[in-house]
């Protein structure tokens, strides 16, 4: 489901703006075998750290499995690690504390970076159009009230 909570809002350099897209989406996806997962996302919920997410020790992005769960501490933006628990080792335990210069927005510098080297990014076409054809479904979705089947593919797994 998608909606429009807020119709109007401030933008700093437009002053105001009328919102003509969904603001706040809620997205449930069925997978092989039963597996459900889902995508919360909107521009509405107050966090008190801000944009700019700094100090964030809560999970913006977390996993559940049946042998254990992990969850991204922080924002994909600013994250501060991921922290690991599984059935053999119950505690959670934090990895990858360090962003080793991780930069959100460079996602253009990496593609032209493997373009020039001739080697495969991660992140690749298909995936990006699995993605789009993920937003364009909840949109279908919400103006038909019916399920949409999706087609894309992207190669599995993507970290070797």
């Amino acid at each position: 489901m998608t909606t429009i909570v807020t119709p109007e809002r401030t933008v700093d350099d437009k002053g105001k703006i009328k919102v003509r897209e969904e603001d706040n989406a809620m997205i449930i996806m069925e997978h092989e075998k039963g597996v459900l997962s889902h995508i919360e996302c909107g521009f509405n919920y107050f966090d008190p750290y801000g944009h700019l997410g700094k100090g964030q020790e809560k999970a913006t992005i977390s996993l559940y499995g049946s042998h254990g769960n992990m969850h991204m501490v922080g924002y994909d933006w600013a994250p501060n690690g991921v922290d690991l628990s599984t059935m053999d080792h119950p505690v959670p335990q934090r990895f990858v504390p360090d962003t080793n210069g991780y930069v959100w927005q460079e996602g253009a510098s990496d593609i032209s970076k493997h373009m020039a080297l001739n080697t495969e990014p991660r992140i690749n076409v298909e995936h990006a159009l699995h993605v789009l054809e993920i937003i364009e479904a909840a949109r279908k979705s919400q103006a038909t009230g019916q399920r949409i089947q999706l087609v894309s593919k992207f190669p599995w797994p993507m970290v070797k």
